[in-house]
């Protein structure tokens, strides 16, 4: 077919062509992007539900394998329980001896006499007492001999032995005691 047209209306048949064409390719990749945003936001949403599920999946699995191990875990407990009754009969047997050292202090006349070492130990073939072993200087014989009265007065102790020996001097006495709590 041969086209009568004139140049000029060629021309711009030409160029509405184009305009057509780049309109309608233009308004095809608008549309086709926002096809493409919207299956990229469903696969997202879609992408952060599987990995919750995941997630849920993971913690379900790890608290069953804590439940199969439940009965190694109520062995270990049953040992702790076991241990820890030890710990409490053994904690019946314990003597403050804090207290005989306070009991002490409280009858120690100031100035008088004064105490060099304290020694606590167990009485030999008593499992039950312990012994407070002082050894100290008295100013005086008297002074000595009424601090042994004020402790025996005290009720903490059971027996209170003074060798013969620290009452030889009348002053500056060197004297150890035994106390049994």
């Amino acid at each position: 077919m041969i086209n009568l047209l004139p140049l000029k209306n060629k021309k711009e048949r030409n160029r509405e062509f184009l305009r057509r064409l780049i309109v309608v390719l233009g308004l095809g990749f608008f549309f086709l992007a926002l096809v493409e945003i919207v299956l990229l936001l469903a696969l997202s949403s879609l992408a952060d539900y599987y990995s919750g599920n995941i997630n849920e999946q993971l913690l379900f699995v790890k608290k069953f394998a804590e439940t199969k191990s439940l009965a190694k875990t109520e062995t270990e407990i049953q040992n702790l329980n076991d241990l820890m009754a030890v710990f409490q009969e053994n904690e019946k047997k314990i003597y403050l001896v804090s207290g005989g050292i306070l009991e002490v202090l409280k009858v120690l006349p100031p100035g008088q006499v004064k105490i060099n070492s304290f020694l606590f130990d167990a009485l030999e073939g008593k499992k039950t007492s312990l012994k407070l072993s002082l050894e100290g200087r008295a100013d005086t014989r008297k002074g000595l001999m009424d601090f042994v009265e004020d402790l025996k007065s005290e009720k903490y102790f059971k027996d209170i032995k003074l060798p013969i020996s620290s009452l030889l001097t009348e002053k500056d006495v060197n004297f150890s005691l035994m106390l049994e709590l």
